[in-house]
């Protein structure tokens, strides 16, 4: 990992929202979730990858298309 990005190591295993610019697709708020909400699994000099935490299918985001990363609180459903 770049050594800009090792504060970003706080987030790994965290319950994230990515922030990125507009992109040419129009989401639902349940396609937003999936896209954009997940797991920090790992960061690397290119960006992040993070697992949905419906699907925990994987998703990879480069750092030049990140505006921001917010940790957020999981409640489980069954809770």
């Amino acid at each position: 990992m770049h050594s800009d990005n090792k504060n970003l190591e706080y987030f790994i295993g965290k319950i994230c929202t990515i922030f990125v610019p507009e992109i040419n697709r129009r989401f639902d708020e349940k396609t937003n979730i999936e896209y954009f909400v997940g797991k920090i699994t790992q960061i690397d000099s290119l960006g992040l990858w993070f697992e949905n935490i419906g699907n925990h299918k994987m998703n990879f985001f480069f750092f030049k298309f990140i505006i921001g990363i917010a940790e957020e609180t999981f409640v489980p459903a069954d809770e």
